[in-house]
Order: C-alpha cells, then sequence, then structure tokens
C-alpha cells in the first residue's frame, strides 16, 4: 500500500496490483459537521472551470487543453469551449461502495476523448477537482484537475 493522502484528519492508501487494477482505502477521523459539507455535484455545477492539470503518467498533457473552459450542467451534461470550438458531452457522479467516482463522456471528440473514464475523486473543494485513473493498458497513474475560474 502507498499512502496518497495524508492530514490530520484522512489518510488515503492505493495498492496497485501486477494487472494494473487499484484498490483504495481510506481513513478518515469522523466529523461533527452536520452534513453541512456541498457535495461533488453540487460543487461542480458551480462556475466556470479550466484544466488545470492533465497528465498521463509522466506525460503531461495540459496543454491541449489551454484556453478551453468547462461548464457542468445540473443536467449532466458538460460543454468545454474555446473562442472557436465548443464540444458537448456529459458527467455523473457514482460511488463503487468505496469511492465516488466522477464519469466524463465526451465522445470521440479529440482531444476530449482523453477525458472518457470513470475517475477515480481524489480529493474537492469549492475551486479545485482532482481526479485519478490507473491506466489499464501499463498502469501508470492518469491525473486530471479541474480549477474553478469564477
Amino acid at each position: 500500500w502507498t499512502v496518497i493522502e495524508f492530514d490530520e484528519n484522512i489518510i488515503k492508501l492505493v495498492d496497485i496490483s501486477g494487472d494494473g487494477t487499484e484498490e483504495f482505502l481510506t481513513l478518515e477521523r469522523p466529523t461533527d459537521n452536520g452534513g453541512d459539507e456541498p457535495t461533488l455535484s453540487q460543487v461542480i455545477t458551480e462556475g466556470i472551470w479550466l484544466v488545470a492539470k492533465y497528465a498521463e503518467g509522466e506525460v503531461n498533457e495540459t496543454s491541449n487543453y489551454q484556453g478551453y473552459k468547462f461548464i457542468f450542467k445540473e443536467d449532466s451534461t458538460v460543454v468545454a469551449y474555446d473562442d472557436m470550438n465548443e464540444i458537448q458531452g456529459s458527467w455523473s457522479t457514482t460511488y463503487d461502495g468505496e469511492h465516488e467516482r466522477l464519469i466524463l463522456d465526451f465522445g470521440a471528440n479529440v482531444p476530449f476523448d482523453e477525458f472518457n473514464d470513470d475517475w477515480y475523486v481524489f480529493t474537492y473543494i469549492a475551486t479545485r477537482v482532482e481526479l485519478h485513473d490507473i491506466s489499464g493498458g501499463d498502469g501508470s497513474q492518469d491525473v486530471l484537475v479541474f480549477e474553478k475560474v469564477q
């Protein structure tokens, strides 16, 4: 097991098996916030987002998305747009019994087809969403980070 995140309230671990499958373990200190924390769906549908980081393993591909902004709508559609293009996609969240997942689908629209996956929600706050995925091909970790611009 490898520690992927820790602080005074949480420890997150990942284990990558020889066939590239991933197992996650999260240990959290109980909180008494009365359920006031926003859900990922509530966070992501507020405002406009950009790709702050997209890396496939060690290869940083963030520049492929420079200038694009993203709007995640409550009807589970997502729009990626710049000054000349508008790409339609869909999004949803699910819980696999252990982890929240963000599922993105932009169809065959290059380069956004790289995002078509069920991403493990690594962490999120009101202005930043970090997603991880273990590649089925070589077992490397892909990272996608959205940051809110407004």
